[in-house]
């Protein structure tokens, strides 16, 4: 009776072992993958934050001439409105990440991994878009900071509305194309994980030869 208790108790404590070592391999893994996929969001707040420096300091230092001319802090607060979405974007992605464990089942880490993805895909789209009609506003807040705000007067209105209308020319062609040959497309996949970054891309790798172990 006291040789079947003691290999039931060794039996236990051996699969208790194995548990153990199976949540630190898992752990180590997460802490592995998470710390790469925290770098970009992480690069970009800190973007982000001096972007928001610059545009903040210079409005705040020339709010008697805006006061004036409310149009002149227009590409100023262009950025920084664009700025403000990338940090808030770029938080979110941290938060997703943290939620991201390999303790957890591979399919549901997988769809985890993949939710990540999208949300990066789709927010790059849109800060592309948005930089694509609106990229003249970075070179005129430079020369605003260098020369002052008047430098705003100088440029051709027509010169900025040609911009415009060229950047959204240039996203219809691309939704066009991107509905014409479909989201399965190797074109489009290659277009979306180097959207989603090469970190995403290696853990969803990661995440396959787990599945396939």
């Amino acid at each position: 009776m006291e040789l079947n208790e003691l290999k039931a108790s060794w039996i236990e404590l051996n699969s208790k072992v194995n548990h153990m070592e199976e949540a630190l391999n898992a752990t180590t893994i997460t802490q592995k993958v998470q710390a790469p996929l925290r770098k970009e969001p992480t690069l970009e707040i800190v973007i982000g934050a001096l972007t928001l420096l610059w545009t903040g300091g210079f409005m705040g230092d020339n709010f008697g001439a805006f006061a004036i001319k409310p149009a002149l802090a227009l590409p100023a607060l262009f950025i920084h409105c664009l700025a403000i979405a990338a940090i808030a974007h770029s938080i979110w992605q941290l938060v997703l990440i943290q939620k991201l464990e390999w303790t957890q089942p591979v399919v549901e880490t997988q769809t985890r991994l993949a939710e990540i993805k999208r949300f990066r895909v789709k927010g790059a789209k849109q800060f592309f878009a948005a930089s694509l009609t609106g990229w003249f506003a970075f070179p005129i807040l430079l020369l605003q900071t260098l020369l002052g705000p008047s430098v705003l007067t100088k440029v051709n209105p027509f010169w900025i509305l040609s911009n415009i209308a060229f950047g959204f020319i240039v996203i219809i062609g691309i939704i066009l194309v991107s509905h014409r040959i479909g989201d399965s497309h190797s074109v489009t996949n290659k277009f979306n994980e180097f959207l989603a970054g090469t970190q995403v891309t290696l853990a969803e790798r990661e995440l396959k030869s787990l599945s396939e172990f």
